[in-house]
């Protein structure tokens, strides 16, 4: 991927990152197993229509602010010794079929399986997870405490047959790879769902709103109702071992729902990565933050093995 190493020039409006975040963003980047960070560009075109897009050199071939961060990283790397991933706490169902059946299926104008994923995925981080993505196609989610599938068009056999706690919807399983509603008694389906005009959200038990969309879906047992909405109406049921998931949560339901399944560490505004030695501490803010009692400076981090801060 390109890492950006200044103000680019594509945006509506271009910005240039507040000083530190070169080095903040590369650091994640390593943090979360990238094996290489390319930074677009080296040197800032002179010519055509990029050439206010920064790079790590200027068009005079000066360093730019940015090959000064990427340079300290570069040496900062030494200081810390080989990262190795492990498994992370949770995990994040991806798949681009999906993207493809609701772009043409979208049954409401603020329904957007990108947008559905990344607030999934920022739910999941604010809750201090460390977070895999996985394709569909992944031959085993096992071993997470929890793995979120908002979304999926289908759902495949290795989510059901998990030792893992799985989280599927909105919108998980309703069509065939034909697109088509299924039709066998063995497909689980909502009663009817609904796309929400974005001046209009449901309460949830005074822990946030629905908005977007809402499914409807006849809860036989209300033991297995863990979150409703206000009128009544299943947010979050258990079935057949599975949780579903059957409306669009705003932030603060998103929160709430983590809280029910899994025993959360909240970081606020920070964002933690941890790997099998080294625990990243991200601060993307530009005001200290404070993590088990290190200061973390704005749009910096620290970076802790064996207890011990090393960076």
């Amino acid at each position: 991927m390109e890492q950006q190493p200044g103000p680019v020039n594509w945006a509506p409006y271009n910005p240039a990152p507040l000083e530190g975040m070169v080095r903040l963003w590369t650091w994640e980047a390593i943090a979360h197993g990238a094996e290489v960070v390319s930074y677009f560009r080296w040197r800032q075109a002179p010519f055509a229509q990029e050439q206010m897009h920064a790079g790590l050199l200027t068009p005079q071939n000066v360093p730019a602010p940015g090959m000064t961060e990427a340079a300290q990283v570069a040496r900062e790397i030494g200081q810390i010794g080989a990262i190795t991933q492990k498994k992370a706490d949770a995990a994040l169902v991806f798949d681009y079929a999906s993207d493809w059946s609701w772009t043409t299926l979208p049954q409401g104008a603020d329904f957007t399986y990108f947008r559905l994923v990344l607030e999934a995925y920022k739910a999941m981080r604010r809750a201090g997870l460390t977070v895999d993505i996985l394709p569909v196609t992944a031959r085993s989610f096992d071993g997470y405490d929890v793995v979120l599938a908002p979304g999926l068009a289908q759902i495949p056999d290795s989510l059901t047959q998990t030792d893992s706690k799985v989280v599927l919807g909105p919108r998980t399983g309703t069509v065939t790879e034909e697109l088509r509603i299924p039709t066998s008694d063995t497909s689980p389906l909502p009663q009817f769902c609904e796309s929400l005009p974005p001046d209009h959200k449901r309460g949830v038990q005074d822990a946030g709103h629905v908005v977007h969309w809402q499914e409807t879906w006849d809860v036989a047992d209300s033991d297995q109702t863990i979150i409703s909405d206000d009128a009544g109406k299943a947010v979050l049921f258990e079935s057949d071992g599975q949780f579903r998931l059957a409306a669009w949560p705003d932030e603060t339901l998103w929160d709430t729902i983590l809280g029910q399944l899994i025993a959360a560490k909240p970081t606020g505004d920070l964002r933690v990565r941890t790997t099998q030695d080294h625990v990243f501490v991200i601060n993307y803010t530009n005001e200290d933050q404070s993590y088990e009692g290190h200061k973390i400076k704005g749009c910096d981090l620290a970076i802790f093995k064996d207890g011990s801060r090393i960076l």
